[in-house]
C-alpha cells in the first residue's frame, strides 16, 4: 500500500511521535524504536539497511520528507513497516511512558541533590570530630606520660622491695649456696629472654642449639650442689626454708580456715567431689623441652578459651558478685628448663613437665570453685576434654600451707590433642594473703633453695640404697639418679645393681641415651658395678661392660669426626688441636715462657676435657733450680687461658692427669710432689705428695675415679682416692677455698705420704709413661720406663704380665678399647702394635722422618695418632698401616699427644 494512501496528518502525527526530541528528524535510535514498536522482531542488520535506503542525504537523520519517500517508494516497505497497525492505543502508551520516565529521572536528580547536602554535612562533621579526636590524643599522650613516670617510680620501688627481701632470705647462706642460687637466676633470664625471641611461640634450629647451652649451664649448676655444698651449709638452707616456709603457712592455714568455717558447704562440695575425678600417672608424648613449648604454644589458647568459657558459666550463676577472674599464660621456658635440671629423675624428661599449658581461676567462694568443677566434669562427659591428673590441695595444703585444686587434662582431640594441660582452681581471699605476704617477694629464690635441696635429697637417697625410696620409683629413675649423682657405690646397692645387670636387649636399649651422657663414660660406670657385686655375678658384669665399652666407642667415634686431637712441644713452648678430619690447626696455646742462659722454659704435659672444651697444660716458666711449675687451662673455642692452678709448687711440674668425670686435676712434679685440684675453681683439695727422693713423672686415673696411678721412680704407686681423707690431709673433700691462686706455703698443707693400694716394682730405670686398659679378664696398666722396656701388668693384684723390650724409652701408649692390643713407639722411626695374648709385635707402622715420641688412638680403633721428633704429627690406618694425613706445624719435636678425655 502506497504512501499516499494513508491521510497525511496522520502520517505527521506517526512521525512527530517518534520524534522523541522534536527537532524534526528521526535519528538510527529513534527509528529503531517505530520499527520495534511495529515489529519487535526485527534484527539490527535489518534495521541498519533501511536506515541507509531511507536517508537519502546520507546525513546520519531522516526527515519527515525522507520518511515519506521511503514509505512511498515501496508498496512492501509499508507493509513491513505495518504503519496501519500502529493505533493511536500504542502510540498514547509509548507518549505515557515516556512522560513517566522523565518525571521519574527528575525525581531522581531532587533526590541525588539532597543526598549531596547529606553527604557535605557529615563530612563537616567528620572534620569537626577529627580535630576532637586529636585533642583528645593529645590529652591522654600527656597524662599517659605522667603515668608512665609515676609507674617506673612504683616498679622502681617493687623491684627494690623484692631484691631486699630476697637478700634478706639467702643472707644467712654461705656464699656458695647463694652464688648458686644466684647462677640460676641470671640462667633462667637468658632462658626466658630465648623464650621471648621465639617466632609465633616455636622453636628454630638455632633456638634449639641455644636451649642446649641454657639446659648444659643448669646442669654444672646442679653438679656444682652436689660438689660443693658441704654438710654444714645444706643443713644451714634446710632451716632458712622451714622458717620461710612455717611463715607461708601460718598466714595460709588461718585464712582456709577461715573458709572452711564459712563456706562449710561449698568447701564439703567441693572436696567431695575432687575426691571422684581420676588421677593416674601420665606424661606427655614428647620428651625434649623444645618439642614440649611447640605443643604448649597450639595448646595455650584452647586452655584460655576452655578457663574463659567456665567463667562464663560461674557467672551466669550468680554466685558470687564479682566476675571468675582467669589468667592464661604459658609457662616461661626459664622456670620449665629450671624445674627439670633441679630434679636428678627427670632432668632431660620434659615429658613429665604438666603445667606448660596452663590457665587460672580465681573465685570468691567455694561454691564457685564447685560449679567450676562441675562444668570441668561435663567438657569430660561431653567427649571434649579427659582428666588425667587431680591435686586436692585444699583438704591436703603444700608443705608452705597454699590451699588449691590442680587439675591436669588433655583435649581430646583438635590442635595440641594429647597435650598435658593445667588448671590451677584458688579461692581469691588466699591469693590475696599471698600477695600481702611481703616474704613471698623472696618466692623465686625460696623455691630455687627449695627444689636444690629436694635434689641432693633424691641422691642421697638413691646413692644409699634407700629401699623406701627406691620402692617408690623404678630401676630407670633409679639408675639415672645414681650416673647423674657420679657417687661411689656401696654394698646397699648391690641388688639394685643386679637387677641392672640382668638387664634384657629391649630393656637394655632404653639406658642407651643415659650411658652415652655420662661425663665419665659408660664403661667406667660398668666398672663400678662389676666391684660391688663380683665375684657373685662377675659374668653378668663382664657382659655389661661390654656393652657399655660400645657405647663409649660409639660416643669416641662421634668425638673424633666433630673434633681432634691435642699436641704439645716441650721446646716450641706450645700445644695444639687439630681438625683430624682435615689436618688444619684449630687452635694454639702459647706459653710466655722464659730463658735464663742455656735454660729455657718448657710445656710439660697436656690433658683434654671429656667433651672437648678446654685444654689443660703444665709447663715451667724457666728451668733454673728453685723455679716452680704451674699448669693452665684454656678455652679450646678462644685459645684463652681461663685459669691457673697454683698449688705453689716449691719445684717444677712433669705431668698432668684430668679424672675422667673431668672434676679433678692431677699434677706431678719433682720431689715427689703431686696435688689434686678442683678443675673448676682450681682449688687444691689435695696433697698427695710422695717421698721426696723420686720424682712424678707420670700419671694415669682409672675410668671409674677411683684410683690414682703416679710413676714415682721406678715403681708405679696406686692410690685410692675414696679413702677418709681427714686421716691424710687438712683439705678435706667439701671444703673449698675461695681464691684461685694458693698463698699458703705447701709445708702447711703437707700430708704424710698415702699408702698404695697397690705398688708395681720391677722396672730398673724411672717410669716415663702410663696406659690404662681392660680386657674381658681383667684391668690392666702399661708402663714405660728408660729400662726400654713396657710392662704390661694386672691392675688390680699387681702381677706382671708381659715385659715388652722396645730397644727405646717409651714415654707413650695405649691400649685398645677391648684390651687385645697395645700401641707404642719402637724403633728406628716406627711405632708398634703388640698382641697382648703372644706378647710379640703383630705390626710395625713406618713414615715419620725421625724417632716416634708419643701414640694414641680414635675411640673405635680404626685410626692410630703419633707424634714425632720430626716436628710433625700423622694419622695411620690402623687396618692397612698406611699414613692418611700428616699434621705440620710445630717448631720442635712433639712431646706428647692426647685425644679428648672420653
Amino acid at each position: 500500500m502506497a504512501a499516499d494512501a494513508y491521510d497525511p496528518d496522520d502520517l505527521k502525527a506517526v512521525f512527530s511521535k517518534f520524534d522523541g526530541n522534536g527537532d524534526g528528524t528521526l535519528d538510527i535510535n529513534e527509528l529503531k524504536r517505530v520499527l520495534l514498536v511495529c515489529n519487535p522482531k526485527f534484527s539490527e542488520q535489518e534495521m541498519d539497511c533501511i536506515m541507509q535506503e531511507a536517508d537519502k542525504n546520507r546525513d546520519g537523520r531522516i526527515d519527515y520528507a525522507e520518511f515519506a519517500d521511503w514509505l512511498a517508494s515501496d508498496q512492501e516497505n509499508a507493509s513491513i513497516l505495518g504503519v496501519r497497525a500502529i493505533d493511536e492505543e500504542v502510540l498514547r502508551n509509548h507518549q505515557k511512558e515516556y512522560a513517566d520516565s522523565k518525571q521519574e529521572i527528575e525525581a531522581l536528580r531532587a533526590e541525588n541533590e539532597q543526598l549531596r547536602k547529606k553527604l557535605s554535612a557529615i563530612r563537616e562533621s567528620e572534620r569537626q570530630l577529627r580535630a576532637e579526636l586529636r585533642d583528645l590524643r593529645l590529652s591522654h599522650l600527656d597524662s599517659q606520660a605522667d603515668k608512665k613516670a609515676h609507674g617506673k617510680q612504683q616498679r622502681q620501688a617493687h623491684e627494690k622491695a623484692k631484691q631486699a627481701a630476697k637478700d634478706a632470705f639467702l643472707e644467712p647462706f654461705d656464699p656458695i649456696l647463694r652464688d648458686l642460687i644466684e647462677d640460676a637466676a641470671v640462667i633462667q633470664q637468658e632462658a626466658n629472654a630465648l623464650d621471648d625471641s621465639l617466632e609465633g611461640g616455636f622453636f628454630t634450629d638455632d633456638h634449639r642449639e641455644f636451649l642446649k647451652d641454657i639446659s648444659s649451664r643448669y646442669d654444672g649448676l646442679a653438679r656444682r650442689a652436689m660438689q660443693e655444698l658441704a654438710e654444714d651449709m645444706v643443713k644451714t638452707a634446710r632451716e632458712g626454708v622451714r622458717q620461710t616456709e612455717l611463715s607461708f603457712r601460718q598466714v595460709y592455714v588461718s585464712i582456709l580456715e577461715l573458709i572452711r568455717q564459712d563456706e562449710q558447704v561449698g568447701y564439703g562440695k567441693t572436696v567431695s567431689l575432687l575426691q571422684t575425678l581420676p588421677s593416674k600417672p601420665i606424661a606427655n608424648s614428647v620428651s625434649t623441652v623444645a618439642d614440649l613449648i611447640d605443643e604448649a604454644t597450639k595448646a595455650q589458647p584452647r586452655v584460655s578459651e576452655l578457663a574463659h568459657s567456665i567463667g562464663v558459666h560461674v557467672d551466669a550463676l550468680k554466685m558470687q558478685h564479682k566476675p571468675v577472674s582467669t589468667s592464661g599464660k604459658r609457662k616461661k621456658l626459664g622456670r620449665i628448663q629450671e624445674k627439670l635440671n633441679n630434679s636428678a629423675l627427670r632432668r632431660e624428661d620434659a615429658s613429665r613437665v604438666y603445667d606448660c599449658a596452663r590457665a587460672m581461676m580465681t573465685f570468691e567462694s567455694m561454691e564457685a570453685v564447685h560449679a567450676a568443677l562441675e562444668q570441668i566434669c561435663a567438657q569430660v562427659t561431653a567427649g571434649s576434654i579427659a582428666i588425667d591428673r587431680v591435686k586436692d590441695r585444699f583438704s591436703k595444703p603444700s608443705g608452705g600451707g597454699w590451699a588449691d585444686a590442680m587439675i591436669n587434662f588433655h583435649f581430646v582431640g583438635g590442635e595440641a590433642a594429647g597435650h598435658v594441660c593445667e588448671f590451677q582452681l584458688v579461692h581469691n581471699k588466699l591469693l590475696l594473703a599471698r600477695a600481702g605476704l611481703g616474704g613471698h617477694d623472696a618466692y623465686g629464690a625460696f623455691r630455687a633453695t627449695l627444689e636444690l635441696l629436694e635434689l641432693l635429697d633424691d641422691v642421697e637417697a638413691a646413692c644409699r640404697g634407700d629401699q623406701d625410696w627406691a620402692a617408690n620409683h623404678t630401676l630407670q629413675e633409679w639408675a639415672e639418679v645414681r650416673a647423674y649423682s657420679r657417687r661411689p657405690p656401696t654394698s646397699a646397692d648391690s641388688s639394685l645393681m643386679e637387677s641392672l645387670l640382668r638387664l634384657g636387649d629391649e630393656e637394655w636399649a632404653g639406658f642407651q641415651d643415659l650411658l652415652e651422657s655420662l661425663p665419665g663414660g659408660a664403661a667406667s660406670w660398668a666398672f663400678e658395678l662389676a666391684k660391688v657385686v663380683a665375684p657373685r655375678a662377675f659374668p653378668a658384669a663382664a657382659a655389661f661392660a661390654r656393652r657399655c665399652g660400645a657405647v663409649d666407642e660409639h660416643v669416641r667415634s662421634l668425638q673424633q669426626r666433630r673434633g681432634g686431637f691435642v699436641t704439645a712441644s716441650i721446646s716450641d713452648h706450645s700445644a695444639r688441636a687439630w681438625d683430624a678430619t682435615t689436618g688444619m690447626e684449630l687452635q694454639r696455646f702459647q706459653h710466655d715462657l722464659e730463658t735464663r742462659g742455656s735454660k729455657a722454659g718448657s710445656v710439660e704435659g697436656v690433658a683434654w676435657s671429656p667433651h672437648g672444651e678446654f685444654v689443660y697444660t703444665t709447663y715451667n716458666p724457666n728451668a733454673a733450680e728453685g723455679t716452680r711449675g704451674l699448669a693452665k687451662k684454656w678455652e679450646m673455642e678462644t685459645g684463652k687461658d681461663v685459669l691457673t692452678y697454683d698449688g705453689s709448687f716449691p719445684c717444677q711440674t712433669r705431668c698432668i692427669a684430668l679424672s675422667a668425670c673431668g672434676r679433678h686435676l692431677f699434677i706431678g712434679g719433682n720431689n715427689g710432689q703431686l696435688l689434686q685440684f678442683d678443675e673448676q675453681s682450681g682449688d687444691v683439695l689435695m696433697d698427695f705428695s710422695l717421698r721426696a727422693d723420686s720424682n712424678v713423672l707420670e700419671l694415669a686415673v682409672s675410668l671409674d675415679n677411683r684410683y690414682l696411678y703416679a710413676a714415682h721412680g721406678t715403681v708405679v704407686k696406686k692410690l685410692d682416692l675414696r679413702v677418709d681423707q681427714d686421716e691424710q690431709s687438712p683439705l678435706r673433700r667439701g671444703t673449698t677455698n675461695a681464691n684461685a691462686t694458693f698463698s699458703t706455703t705447701m709445708s702447711s698443707l703437707k700430708a704424710k705420704e698415702p699408702e698404695p693400694v697397690v705398688l708395681f716394682r720391677g722396672h730398673g730405670g724411672a717410669i716415663v709413661g702410663l696406659a690404662l686398659g681392660a680386657s674381658e679378664e681383667r684391668e690392666l696398666l702399661s708402663s714405660g720406663s728408660t729400662d726400654r722396656q713396657i710392662f704390661v701388668w694386672d691392675a688390680s693384684t699387681g702381677q706382671i704380665l708381659h715385659k715388652l723390650k722396645v730397644g727405646i724409652t717409651p714415654k707413650s701408649m695405649v691400649f685398645t678399647r677391648d684390651g687385645k692390643y697395645l700401641y707404642a713407639p719402637g724403633k728406628s722411626k716406627k711405632f708398634d702394635r703388640w698382641d697382648m695374648t703372644s706378647g710379640r709385635i703383630d705390626q710395625s707402622f713406618s713414615g715419620h722422618a725421625a724417632a716416634v715420641t708419643c701414640v694414641a688412638l680414635s675411640g673405635d680403633n680404626a685410626f692410630a695418632y703419633t707424634g714425632s721428633e720430626d716436628k710433625t704429627a700423622k694419622k695411620w690406618d690402623t687396618q692397612t698401616g698406611n699414613c692418611v694425613l700428616t699434621f705440620s706445624g710445630h717448631t720442635a719435636a712433639i712431646s706428647e699427644l692426647v685425644l679428648p678425655a672420653w
